[in-house]
């Protein structure tokens, strides 16, 4: 009879407990995926982040992620190369909204092939000029691998939280109205500005040297988004 009674008990507090600890407790931290500081070098000199493996997801993959449609452009630096990017507006990725650039793994375009490609035509920015994707261009544009992003979150960051975040670089510099932070072995160049847009720069490490010679090479950070 006593056992009987003390399983009864326990059948009846066991619930109320677990259910009076589960109102008073403090809430849990939320879990975020896709944090900036967050990136996966991969053998040979590749990475991730974002979900994005440089050099071979497709841009259609990271549309689908950011559930979002790019603006396609084909932008002319200063020294004429030609590069064409996918510029995703006010997005979230984990708990931040952001612009993100990507840069795709695209062939030159043949002379002519671009509308508004003489010289001086386009509109102008820090990244060189812009020029529109041919018309039925984006579906072929969607299958083509992301070889490097540009992301350039809506708040500001300090240097505390750089370093807080990001780790010590293994150099830094200045540059136009700002400092880069580098972080080769992760292919990550950190630009906190002065005044602006800060701007994370992520390619394969394997291919860092030639970004950060680009960047020390250039009169205005790359990528900076109005």
């Amino acid at each position: 009879m006593i056992l009987r009674n003390i399983i009864v008990f326990l059948a009846l507090a066991i619930p109320f407990f677990g259910l009076s600890y589960w109102l008073t407790s403090p809430p849990s931290s939320p879990v975020h995926e896709n944090l900036p500081w967050e990136v996966e070098v991969l053998p040979g000199g590749g990475s991730r982040v974002f979900g994005v493996t440089l050099g071979e997801t497709p841009l259609g993959n990271l549309s689908d992620r950011l559930r979002a449609r790019p603006r396609l452009e084909w932008v002319v630096a200063p020294d004429g190369e030609r590069r064409l990017e996918a510029t995703f507006e006010g997005v979230t990725l984990g708990p931040f909204l952001v612009d993100l650039v990507a840069r795709l793994d695209a062939p030159e375009p043949s002379p002519g092939s671009v509308p508004g490609s003489a010289a001086g035509d386009g509109d102008s920015s820090a990244g060189g000029r812009r020029l529109p994707l041919p018309e039925g261009g984006g579906d072929r544009a969607m299958a083509l691998p992301v070889v490097a992003l540009i992301y350039a979150p809506r708040a500001r960051y300090s240097e505390d939280t750089v370093e807080q975040r990001f780790g010590d670089p293994a150099a830094r510099f200045a540059a136009q109205d700002g400092r880069y932070f580098l972080y080769p072995g992760q292919g990550l160049a950190l630009y906190l500005a002065r005044e602006g847009r800060d701007v994370l720069h992520y390619v394969p490490p394997r291919d860092f040297g030639a970004l950060e010679e680009r960047l020390r090479d250039g009169d205005a950070p790359e990528g900076v988004l109005p």
